[in-house]
Parts: C-alpha cells; structure tokens; sequence
C-alpha cells in the first residue's frame, strides 16, 4: 500500500498541537529500532494487502450485486474468524456485532437497506456524518419500538464496523476507529475532544490523516505505532491496565451481584443493558490505584466506624479485574438470582446519572427468578465465584442452563465474547511482542513448549494463547492433559481398558478424541495443552502419532493405522487446525534432559520471572499489598533471582517466579501474608535448590524475611 493514497474528498484541516508531528516522528524512528516489531507488522500487513481485495469483493457483492444479508454476514463471520482474522473485525464490534444486527432485526429488506446505505463509501466528511448518524438512528429506533433491546444491537459499536467497511473500499481516505488509536491520540493530547456520534469520526479522520502525512506513514503504519503508543501508555499507567489475575478452577470468571438495595435497579439496568454499582462519592473508579485508596477515600467522605474493605474492593474488582466476557448473575437478597448476563464492555464512568455511575455494558441472557438449593448467597454487593464450582453448579441448574461452560443461555446461535490480543495484554505479565511472538511461533510450528522456573505461570500462560488462537474461550475446542512417568500411549490415543463385566474393550484415548473432533470442524482452531510434557517419556506416549504431529505432515497423505485399530478402521492423520502447547518446568532435577524428537518437533519459548513487570506490582495494589511491601518482594525476588541464575550450579532455569503472590485466598495480603509464603513455599523450594548446602538457603531465606 502506498505511503499517503491521494485524495480527492473534502477534508477540514486537522490543526495539531505544537510538537506533536515531530513527538510522533520521534517515535516512529524508535519502533524502526524495534527489528522484531518492523518485521511482525512488516508481515501483517503483507497478509492484509492480499486479503483486502477479499473482504472487498464480498463487501461489493453485498453493495450491488445482490448477495444477501444473511449470507454476507455468514460469510463475514466466518472469513474474520480465520484467513480475515487481521483487521480486529470479529470481536464485539465487528462480526459480531453484524450477527446481532441480523440476528435480532426481524425485517431483513429494511436492514439491508439500512446497511447499504451505510456501508457505502461517503464523498465527503458531511457524507461521512451523516451516514454514521442514520444508521445509529435506525437503530436508537428500533430499540425505541421494541424490535430489541439496547443490549441486543448496541449501536456504539456502528463506527468500528462501518468505518472498517469504508477502509476496505478506500484503505488510503478512511482510517479505521480502533479503540487502541483513539486512546493514544487523546492521551497524548493529540485528539483533544471526545464528541459522539458521527462527529467522533469526523474528528478522528482529521487528526490521524493530518499525522499520517506530517509524520510521512501510512494510515497502516500510524495504526500499529497507535498501538504501540497505548501499549506503553498502559504498562505505566494503573488506569489503563487490566491486573493479571489467577485462573479459577473451573476456568471462568463468574461474579454475583447486587442490583441495588433489594434489587431495585434490576429492571433499569435490564432495559438499559447495563451493570452498575454505587458509591458514587468516590467519582472515576480509575483513579485510585489500589483497594487501599478506595477505602481510604470511602472513609472520608462516606463516614462510618467500619475498615469499608469489602466495599472497596467491589470498586476495584467491578473497575480493573471485570472483563469482557465474565459470567454475572444477578441477586435479589440472599436466596434468588433474578438474571443472568455476559460482560460485554471496559469499566466507564458516568457522573450524568442520578445514580449508579460505575458502570459496564452487559449482554443480558436471562431474566426472571430463581432459587438455587444451596444455602445463602452472600451478603456482599459484588462477589467473584468463580472457584466455588458447586454453588456454580447449583445455580446453572435452577436457571436450567448446561453446566459445561457454554454461558449461551441455551441459545446456540449466540457467538462468544472475542479473545484479542488487548484481553491477553491486560492478563499476562508479557509485553506484547512477546505475546506475538509466541503466539506467531505456535501458527508456524504448529507445536509449542513453554518452559520456565517454578511459579512463572506456563499453565495460566499456555491458556491465554489457546484462547487467542481460537479468538475465544471455547472450552469444546481446549482440551488439557497432564504427563507424567506412568502415562502410556495406552492412556493418551488407544488401548484396552477394563469395563464393568470384567472384560477388555477398546478405547480411545483424549488425543484420538481431540483429533476426530478437530477432524469434523477443520476450518477452526483446536488447541491442546500438555502440562509437564516433559515428565512423560514421549516416544512411548505418542508413539506412532509422533511423526504425524510434525507441522508439515498434518494432512490425509500421512495417514496411517494405528497400533490397536481394527482391521477395518480407518487410516488417522492429526488435522491441521490442531495445535498443541506443553509446559515445562525448568528446575525439576527429577527430569532427564528432553529428547531430540521433542526438540525437533515442538517450538521452545521461554516464560520469564516478572516481577518488575508493571502488571505485577499492579496486581499486588488490587490484592491491597501496601507500597512498602510491593517494593520489597520487587526488590528482594529481583536479587534472589539474580543469585540463582549466577550460581554455577543452578543457572536461570531455577528462578523463583511471581505467581507465588498472584492470590491470597481471602487472606488479607499483609506482612504476615508475605512471610508464610516465604516460610511454606519459597523456602521448601530454596532448600531443594542447595540441598547441599543448608546454610546458604537459610540464609536466603533471611534475606527475603529481612531478618539478615
């Protein structure tokens, strides 16, 4: 694509602040330096330009040649979850939002009409608006009429869509409203209003077309530098940041909540398709920086002889660790849930309202009442569930929903909240090129290790990646396993296995099962995650599958018949949309070095120790960790750290990582907290290290207690 396409649309002059063409040069010639980050995008965008003319011929086939609604957004969706996937256009205001358009507008010949005369390139900035606006009207109208909710077709969620359509049709006149480029713009002062409406692109275009052309890019390259803007913006700033947060057992986030005293806001947040708390003394939730700030603050200005822990952290917990996607069931009192929703929206305040003004868009799925058989639900206004999977359980099955994680409501048709890269930015202590790169090593090998020291999070890291492969988190299309010495190919593909009347019978394994399913749905992404891959001796494991693992044999040609297979059964290869990502712990002496037929096969990326990652000490501020503590376990894991990977005996390999003090487990996370870890983790796992020299573990230890 060229640098600047000329244009012939009339377009007011955007007048930028002094210093910001040559603040944004500057950082352009910074990212040149950044070798990995050029070729990434150097790639991506060499992808986009094949693909564009794609999207564009179904765009013009929807336009003028007739292609139906209901087909254009079938093959939309379709196309964006895989070989279109790298314009962000499946998430909630793309793809999906086109489904809900369809999904929910009875009357498809209006609709169409609508969004033809909406998707069509504007001439001119008055053209722009004015398509923008009417489209968003239709849409406030019918909401008004009742065809559907505002949580049903969410009209802020038109300009991504529509201004990513017109880019398609003229990629060099109309940039595309990404969420990451107008943060950066307005954080640095750079995009200086926030109007709405079509007004908001009209703005937008003004100013990154202007910056484009002072800076010398194109709107491409000012896009990904927009990212990498927000990016850093994000890892130094607490109000931009997501903390990391550990996986509840069951693998989601699940939250009940109190729609007011008594549930008296319950109907006003279901028509709005809202969620909100109160306390609305404390004004914008993101500028505290932790739960200790919001409740000293509560106490000042709320008053009361009470610590207002519990209060404070559902402020910081609705503000920073709520995320897109999370399962909410709403509560009246102690023993009924009256609704059922789905996260669909970043943490906004809204001091307009008389009330309520902490607020998140929610995709109501369930309204009415329920009383679940377990005993009393808890008293506090919001409460993060997700590791008591039997209260869970108990209540998916008064609101007769299925239990297998699919949070659908029973509706099928509904699409799953996107995982993009921004989701996995904000959960683990990573940069984003290292997310990239990882996440570029398991597309192109197919096969993935992450190895690191104990407590680094390899587990909670291999999941994130699944999920941005699959672009959701879609349990049906993850499976787990675990290797140890015992484990046979027996167990892992095919064998005989004892049934009840004390016979043999065939059966297959996890692995066979996986590959049949990825087998019936091979234009989507299955991944499976081996944890401790290298505790399993491998030959005998995959036996032999472990030539059809390789990248370049995933297809019917390298068919064959498996060891236990009857005579009549069908050759197995292991199709190529299935993925596979192992963990491996570097500092377990127990282990023999890898063999060579894993080191061929797999792709290694090492996961480090973070805790000098913003992220981390962010997420000790949410865990109500003071400063001076942070700062300790910061300092003191550092020198530790440093120690160990200097010890000629140890190396890298054994570092202590940071997940030890990633949860508290309803403790309070206070100096005792932090020296009953040291006393039950950190120094068992020391004292292994020099099992040989007591002395110096002991003093390490020390040095960590301060008591050296």
């Amino acid at each position: 694509m060229s640098n600047i396409e000329a244009t012939s649309t009339q377009r007011a002059p955007a007048v930028l602040p002094p210093g910001a063409v040559d603040r944004w040069r500057d950082r352009w010639q910074e990212a040149q330096h950044d070798a990995t980050w050029v070729e990434q995008h150097r790639l991506r965008d060499a992808k986009r330009t094949e693909t564009l003319p794609k999207i564009n011929d179904l765009v013009q086939q929807f336009l003028h040649r007739g292609l139906a609604i209901t087909e254009f957004r079938e093959t939309f969706d379709r196309k964006t979850k895989n070989e279109w996937d790298l314009f962000g256009l499946k998430g909630l205001s793309g793809a999906m939002f086109l489904n809900k358009l369809v999904k929910h507008l009875s009357d498809q010949d209006e609709l169409t009409r609508e969004l033809q005369t909406a998707l069509a390139v504007p001439t001119d900035e008055a053209a722009a608006r004015l398509q923008l606006d009417a489209l968003t009207g239709y849409l406030d109208r019918k909401i008004e009429e009742g065809a559907a909710t505002r949580a049903d077709l969410q009209p802020n969620r038109a300009l991504l869509l529509v201004s990513a359509i017109w880019h398609m049709q003229r990629p060099g006149l109309w940039p595309i409203l990404y969420g990451s480029a107008r943060k950066a713009l307005m954080t640095d002062g750079v995009l200086a209003s926030d109007v709405p409406g079509g007004d908001r692109y009209v703005e937008f275009t003004r100013v990154f077309t202007a910056l484009a052309e002072g800076v010398g890019v194109s709107f491409w390259n000012l896009e990904h530098l927009c990212a990498r803007v927000e990016t850093a913006i994000s890892d130094r700033d607490d109000e931009q940041v997501t903390v990391e947060r550990e996986e509840a057992p069951q693998g989601e986030r699940v939250w009940l909540i109190a729609p007011g005293r008594a549930a008296s806001e319950f109907d006003r947040f279901y028509k709005e398709g809202i969620v909100a708390i109160g306390w609305d003394s404390l004004g914008n939730l993101s500028n505290y920086a932790d739960t200790n700030a919001i409740r000293q603050a509560l106490r000042e200005r709320e008053g009361g002889d009470t610590n207002r822990w519990n209060d404070a952290l559902a402020c910081y917990q609705f503000a920073r660790e709520m995320q897109v996607g999370d399962v909410v069931f709403a509560k009246r009192g102690r023993h009924k849930i009256i609704g059922f929703g789905l996260i669909a929206s970043a943490y906004r305040h809204e001091p307009d309202r008389s009330s309520f003004t902490h607020v998140r868009s929610i995709e109501w799925k369930k309204r009415g009442e329920w009383e679940p058989r377990r005993g009393p639900l808890v008293t506090k206004t919001l409460t993060e569930i997700g590791q008591y999977t039997s209260l869970i359980a108990d209540i998916r099955r008064a609101l007769g929903l299925p239990n297998d994680g699919n949070d659908d409501g029973g509706d099928r048709s509904v699409t799953r909240p996107s995982y993009l890269l921004e989701h996995a930015v904000g959960e683990v202590f990573m940069a984003r090129a290292q997310i990239e790169e990882a996440l570029a090593l398991l597309r192109y090998k197919k096969n993935l290790v992450l190895q690191g020291p104990p407590g680094v999070g390899k587990t909670f890291v291999a999941k994130r990646l699944a999920y941005l492969l699959v672009g959701e988190k879609d349990p049906k299309r993850i499976s787990q396993v675990q290797f140890h010495q015992s484990y046979a190919y027996e167990d892992f593909v095919q064998g005989y296995r004892p049934v009840d009347d004390g016979r043999f019978a065939l059966a297959d394994g996890p692995f066979l099962r996986f590959c049949d399913q990825a087998l019936q749905d091979q234009e989507s992404p299955y991944v499976l995650l081996i944890d401790e891959i290298n505790r399993g001796n491998l030959s005998k494991i995959f036996g032999d599958l472990l030539l059809l693992i390789e990248a370049e044999k995933r297809n019917a040609t390298w068919a064959t018949t498996l060891a236990y297979a009857k005579e009549d059964a069908a050759p197995l290869y292991v199709p190529n949309n299935l993925y596979i990502i192992g963990t491996m712990n570097t500092a377990d002496r127990s282990l023999a070095l890898v063999d060579y037929a894993l080191r061929r096969r797999f792709a290694f990326f090492d996961v480090e120790p973070a805790f000098e990652h913003g992220g981390f000490v962010r997420r000790l501020a949410g865990l109500g960790v003071v400063t001076e503590l942070r700062n300790r376990i910061v300092d003191r894991f550092k020198l530790l750290n440093e120690r160990i990977a200097d010890d000629q005996n140890l190396g890298s390999g054994f570092r202590v990582g940071h997940s030890y003090f990633c949860h508290t487990d309803g403790d309070t996370a206070d100096e005792a907290w932090y020296r009953r870890i040291i006393r039950t983790e950190i120094r068992p796992l020391l004292q292994e290290y020099w099992f040989d020299n007591a002395s110096r573990a002991d003093d390490e230890v020390a040095s960590l207690s301060g008591d050296d």
